[in-house]
């Protein structure tokens, strides 16, 4: 079996929207209107953004990615590998677009690679095949909400996206 290790993944996306709005914030949790009123306050900032966290998901699906296998170990036979964020933060919020605001958020990744991952030009790499972030979605996540379980809830319009290994956990 080819030498593997793991190394870890910060990703950052701007102002992204869902792909699809509630038609409205009736069925959604009660903690988002408190996460709006808590951001509207610069004291109260941070504790409405973390109340947002919550409730969004971030993953990595390396087989997003030309050639993926020559750096990501992953099942012989996967045709689809999600890995979820260690963790998700959410950093800001705009509640331009409703029921459910943009949002500034990032999230670390901690991901088996191969061999080959530490023999190559990454940025080579990424320029030949795919960018990192290709492989990354965010997406608001509400559990057992009949209201929006039929609706695209990841990420849509956002205004750019970054992702790159770091060599710590980045949190």
């Amino acid at each position: 079996m080819a030498r593997t290790s793991k190394h870890w993944f910060y990703a950052t996306i701007e102002w992204f929207e869902p792909a699809e709005q509630p038609e409205s914030s009736e069925h959604l949790p009660l903690q988002l209107e408190k996460a709006k009123a808590l951001i509207i306050e610069p004291k109260s900032l941070s504790a409405g953004l973390e109340l947002l966290t919550q409730y969004v998901a971030s993953a990595f699906i390396p087989t997003n990615l030309s050639n993926y296998e020559e750096l990501f170990a992953t099942a012989a036979d996967a045709d689809f590998v999600e890995i979820m964020a260690t963790k998700v933060r959410v950093v800001g919020a705009d509640w331009s677009s409703s029921p459910l605001p943009k949002l500034r958020a990032e999230a670390a990744f901690e991901i088996q690679v191969t061999g080959e991952f530490a023999r190559v030009s990454l940025e080579k790499w990424q320029e030949s095949n795919s960018p990192f972030w290709d492989a990354v979605i965010f997406s608001w996540n509400f559990e057992d909400n009949p209201s929006t379980e039929d609706l695209d809830l990841t990420m849509g319009n956002h205004l750019g996206m970054e992702c790159v290994p770091v060599r710590d956990y980045p949190f």
